[in-house]
């Protein structure tokens, strides 16, 4: 007997991260913009203080500007991160095998046996 999917594993939803750049900065743009800045400027300046209409657009102008820029540096830094380059080494879950003796750097001048030897008392002979 074939075996009958539920109907709601057959429903596409839309995503939520769209591809390509430009798409992406602007749902992220419109997030930041929404969710922090117009927040803040209507519930602070404008509520509480009694901002003009004016002054209030022109902030949230330059802060659309604003998350536009960190939106599009988010893009771009994980685009570039998903993006494996050809010659890159795969990543792999070895342990180190560097120990951490080998790690440090030998410097002979704190080196305090060097020191014991040249003050050690000449042996009797």
């Amino acid at each position: 007997m074939r075996r009958r999917t539920p109907r709601c594993s057959r429903l596409r939803a839309p995503r939520a991260w769209p591809a390509g750049f430009v798409q992406r900065t602007g749902r992220l743009t419109l997030t930041i913009w929404a969710l922090s800045c117009l927040f803040f400027e209507i519930l602070g300046p404008f509520n509480l203080l009694g901002e003009p209409f004016g002054l209030l657009a022109l902030e949230l102008g330059f802060w659309a500007v604003m998350a536009l820029a960190a939106a599009a540096v988010i893009v771009a830094i994980l685009e570039h991160s998903a993006k494996k380059p050809s010659g890159a080494p795969e990543m792999t879950n070895k342990p180190n095998t560097i120990s951490p003796q080998s790690a440090l750097p030998i410097d002979d001048e704190f080196d305090d046996t060097k020191d014991e030897e040249q003050n050690a008392p000449a042996p009797n002979t």
